[in-house]
């Protein structure tokens, strides 16, 4: 029989955040900024650790979409089918590897504090899931349970789920307080840029792009929508679109990507709202563009995140 999936994923799965690489800006700084007390550099560097360790939970290989893949499995036949979601190794070693990088840090900033403490509750999750996950990737991997009775591949999966689930629910935990962080720095990172300008346009799509997820999850609560419902989101809709077009105004370098994938984010939010209107007696989380509006958004993050936008 099938395993019943007893943790489902979040509608649109969690997004990446918009961390700042304190080795790579992703964006040209000011000349005329102040350099940074060393304080600050430290308090910088751990969060962008903290960044990084999170969003190896939901990128090549996501946590959510692994668990449900092998919740998947029918345990009655005599294959396992779905096997990519042993590649979850890679994140736990990863994870592990920023997570204690990041709490080696001495940093006594107030905004840090919580998000350490439920980081170093996240570490013991993912150490006692390790050898736990290491063990099933051996036992599917040779497919020794071809030899198990059915009774005793469930038997051996159990530990597995019950690892898998304290991981989820500590990464859960993890981005609910790292999210809390990256909110109030994306506003205060848009706020302090210069006007029309390169930095201004990228911590502006950061932004609006966390007001959209704002606006777009209360949507996706209600039982059903009319048109007012979707005032909020079309406004920030537009002041996106004004980022892209302050960037496309610019001379840039490392950028090329970016603009295409918030155009597609856009796209693809008007998809949702289009769709839900069409079928406006089905609950709007039930519309079949809300997987893609998550989708859309971490891959218009995972570029900022990851090129080297500058003015030339």
């Amino acid at each position: 029989m099938l395993f019943k999936n007893v943790f489902p994923c979040i509608v649109i799965g969690v997004l990446l955040l918009s961390g700042c690489d304190s080795s790579k800006d992703n964006t040209t700084s000011n000349s005329n900024s102040v350099p940074q007390a060393p304080k600050q550099q430290n308090s910088d560097q751990k969060y962008s650790l903290f960044v990084k360790a999170f969003n190896l939970s939901n990128g090549n290989f996501p946590l959510f979409d692994s668990f449900n893949k092998f919740m998947a499995n029918d345990f009655e036949k005599k294959d396992l089918y779905n096997i990519d979601y042993l590649n979850n190794q890679y994140i736990i070693d990863d994870s592990l590897k920023k997570l204690k990088e990041a709490i080696a840090i001495k940093d006594s900033s107030p905004e840090l504090t919580e998000l350490t403490e439920v980081a170093q509750k996240y570490i013991v999750a993912l150490e006692a899931f390790k050898p736990i996950d290491n063990t099933m990737k051996q036992y599917v991997e040779t497919k020794a349970y071809l030899n198990d009775s059915v009774a005793d591949r469930k038997a051996k999966a159990n530990p597995y789920i019950a690892g898998y689930k304290e991981v989820l629910q500590a990464n859960h935990d993890f981005y609910n307080a790292i999210n809390k962080v990256d909110f109030e720095k994306s506003k205060v990172a848009y706020e302090s840029a210069p006007d029309k300008s390169i930095e201004k346009a990228i911590t502006g799509l950061v932004w609006h792009g966390k007001q959209s997820n704002i606006a777009f999850e209360k949507i996706i609560s209600l039982p059903k929508v009319d048109q007012n419902d979707y005032t909020e989101l079309t406004s920030i809709i537009t002041n996106l679109e004004g980022d892209i077009a302050t960037l496309n105004a610019i001379p840039h370098t490392g950028c090329e990507s970016i603009p295409s994938a918030a155009n597609h984010y856009i796209g693809n939010l008007r998809s949702f709202m289009k769709n839900a209107s069409d079928n406006p007696n089905k609950a709007p989380a039930e519309s079949g563009w809300v997987n893609a509006v998550g989708d859309g958004y971490n891959a218009m993050i995972d570029f900022i995140n990851n090129q080297q936008c500058q003015a030339k």
